[in-house]
Formats: C-alpha cells, sequence, structure tokens
C-alpha cells in the first residue's frame, strides 16, 4: 500500500489497528490474554467505533490517522479506480 508522505503505519500494532493485550479476569480471577484495542491509533473521535485503531499515524504526531482519511488512502490505491 502506498502511502502518504505524512502517514506511517502505526509503530504499535504494525498497523493492525489491535494486538495481544493482558486483562485481568477480576478479583481472584488471574490474568488473560487477549486482543485489544491499539491506544496509539485508536480513533477517539464521536461515532467512530472505538475497538479496533486505524492502524496509521502521523509522522509528525503519532496522533491517529482518523477513518476517513484512511478510506482515502484505500480509494488512492484502488487499482480498479481510473483516474479521469
Amino acid at each position: 500500500m502506498i502511502l502518504p508522505e505524512y502517514v506511517q503505519k502505526c509503530p504499535c500494532c504494525d498497523g493492525k489497528g489491535e494486538y495481544k493485550q493482558m486483562y485481568t479476569a477480576g478479583c481472584g480471577g488471574g490474568y488473560y490474554r487477549s486482543m485489544g484495542p491499539c491506544d496509539m491509533c485508536r480513533d477517539d473521535h464521536p461515532g467512530a467505533g472505538i475497538w479496533q485503531g486505524t492502524g496509521f499515524v502521523y509522522k509528525n504526531s503519532l496522533k491517529p490517522v482518523p477513518r476517513s482519511v484512511v478510506e482515502q488512502i484505500k480509494a488512492m490505491n484502488d487499482t480498479t479506480t481510473i483516474a479521469a
């Protein structure tokens, strides 16, 4: 995938939007590992769907790239789209 010069893959989750995390099973229940959302690339904008991160961050600030920008990047990389 070709990325704009100002965007990079999230270094925390390697662009997947989630990674294995450790959770507690409650008081005295021990711990377990499960996939959880990436805190670095998660888009916390209301209505964005906070379960999974976008997988991309801005290079200068390492802030998450909004899903709308990710959709534009996907459209830019779509080989079926023919530029007029």
